[in-house]
């Protein structure tokens, strides 16, 4: 007749009891004649399957059936997924973070850091361009500075053009000084063209003089379009711009509208509604 051992028995060895799923293994060897419990593989079902999920892994090959635990893969598990993955989970086969990456990182496994640069809203995850630049940068990387010129050190994302310069600029990039002739420095930022001219100045840009003109309370005392006086003349002048010059025969060198329609009469010596007629050698 023919003896068997007890369950769980092997000669007078124990089966394996962490693997052999039926608890029997073969009386000779103490392989177990089944399979092996969950999370076990091998002859005797003693070793442990390598980060598998819940499905466990093949008896023989130790090969995962379903998914990696999370935070690993590989065709045995074994390899760690990149830190930098959301929720730390990848790809089985090749590694590539499933769920995308965390703030601050880009490319296949999350192994790039976002340029410096960026703001909050970080990178690309492909071509690591930042979505937007801290304030002072500019350019796809923001790997480029703004002009100190441009107002609240801020700048267009793409091509650097600054919205407004600061006083006393001009141009896209806030390069250009406006005139010195401009009132408190202010000019337009695509023209240049000055909002108002210093007293004394005319032009698009301030850069024509005032001719003549006298003082009008501190403020500009010609007109920024073309230079005509707002007042009047300084003495000795007249006419629309006051280039026209007063007759010396009229009292104090002053006129109006024509250079002999003296203001104040004749000077000595002279006499008639233009001045004109030199009095008599006889009078007193």
């Amino acid at each position: 007749f023919s003896l068997k051992c007890k369950m769980n028995i092997q000669g007078d060895l124990r089966c394996s009891s962490a693997g052999c799923s039926s608890g029997n293994c073969d009386r000779q060897t103490g392989a177990c004649q089944s399979s092996c419990t969950s999370g076990y593989f091998g002859k005797y079902c003693n070793m442990t399957c390598p980060n598998c999920d819940s499905a466990g892994c093949d008896k023989t090959t130790g090969l995962c059936f379903g998914h990696c635990k999370v935070g690993f893969y590989g065709t045995n598990c074994t390899n760690s997924c990149s830190p930098n993955c959301v929720n730390g989970s990848c790809e089985r086969s090749s590694g590539r973070c499933s769920s995308g990456c965390n703030s601050g990182w880009y490319g296949e496994e999350c192994s790039q850091s976002c340029p410096s640069n960026c703001d909050q809203d970080g990178c690309d995850r492909v071509s690591g361009e930042c979505v937007n630049c801290r304030a002072g940068h500019f350019g796809s990387k923001c790997g480029l500075f703004c002009s100190s010129n441009c107002v609240t050190n801020t700048c267009d994302r793409v091509n650097g053009t600054c919205t407004p310069c600061a006083s006393g600029w001009t141009g896209d990039v806030c390069n250009v000084r406006c005139s010195a002739n401009c009132a408190n420095l202010i000019c337009d930022q695509s023209s240049g063209r000055c909002s108002s001219c210093k007293p004394g100045y005319y032009g698009a840009s301030c850069g024509q003089t005032c001719t003549n003109c006298a003082p009008f309370s501190g403020q500009s005392n010609c007109l920024q379009s073309s230079g005509a006086c707002l007042n009047q003349c300084i003495t000795g002048f007249y006419g629309t711009m006051c280039t026209e010059v007063c007759d010396n025969k009229c009292k104090n060198n002053k006129c109006e509208n024509s250079p002999t329609n003296c203001l104040e009469g004749c000077k000595s010596g002279y006499y008639g509604s233009d001045c004109q007629t030199l009095c008599s050698a006889n009078c007193a």
